[in-house]
């Protein structure tokens, strides 16, 4: 991706938005925000890919519970930032977000899925799935524990290429598969939920389409 591509993808305004349409294939992410809209209560799981705490590093940019708690002090201080060091205001605002993180974390509002007195190394019923190579449709007969927690989620969010192939298994599936066959199945550069034609028109102004990392797709499926 060159320097422009990057910076579409990762700006945040809201009037920025259009530019990143032409990188977003699919984009059912009203679906998920009319979901949490409609709710009053109940729990939302967030599956994140090498920024959810495992058991251990998997890969080498894997985040453990030790480096998740660690954050907070770092964050606050003063010579974490080195060089890059922020604005009185900044400096304000980052203090007050960590302190809000911390409130939340000591009220139960956001809960990790290991605890902070963990050992790596010490098995989890909890965690241990994250480092195995099941996909996801074998969730309740590899870890039924995880599988039976996630099961009284409100939604569950899944980010990152790994968690989309084991999301699919990793199946080279027709691009205009459903997402929801993909998700009920059992090394494959995985994309469904999109018209074959864009497939073609895609594949013929950018071969490397499916794997140079410059695409995304926002998919949903509502619980049964």
């Amino acid at each position: 991706m060159t320097h422009e591509d990057i910076q579409k993808l990762q700006v945040v305004e809201r009037n920025a938005q259009e530019a990143r349409k032409e990188f977003i294939l699919l984009d059912q992410s009203d679906d998920a925000w009319n979901l949490l809209r409609s709710s009053t209560s109940g729990r939302v799981d967030i599956v994140l890919d090498n920024c959810f705490p495992k058991t251990s590093p998997w890969f080498v940019s894997d985040v453990t519970p030790v480096d998740f708690y660690e954050m907070f002090p770092l964050l606050t201080s003063e010579t974490f930032f080195n060089e890059f060091l922020p604005s009185p205001e900044q400096r304000i605002e980052l203090d007050e977000l960590v302190q809000r993180w911390k409130a939340y974390l000591d009220c139960g509002r956001f809960s990790l899925s290991l605890p902070e007195d963990w050992s790596i190394g010490e098995p989890s019923e909890m965690a241990d799935f994250w480092t195995t190579p099941y996909p996801f449709a074998l969730l309740p007969a590899a870890a039924p524990a995880l599988a039976a927690s996630l099961e009284n989620s409100k939604l569950v969010i899944f980010k990152g290429d790994l968690n989309y192939r084991k999301l699919t298994a990793d199946v080279q599936w027709p691009s205009s598969t459903s997402f929801v066959k993909a998700l009920g199945e059992v090394k494959a550069d995985v994309v469904v939920g999109i018209t074959e034609a864009l497939a073609e028109n895609l594949q013929a102004s950018d071969p490397k389409w499916r794997v140079n990392g410059k695409y995304a797709l926002i998919s949903f499926c509502p619980k049964e």
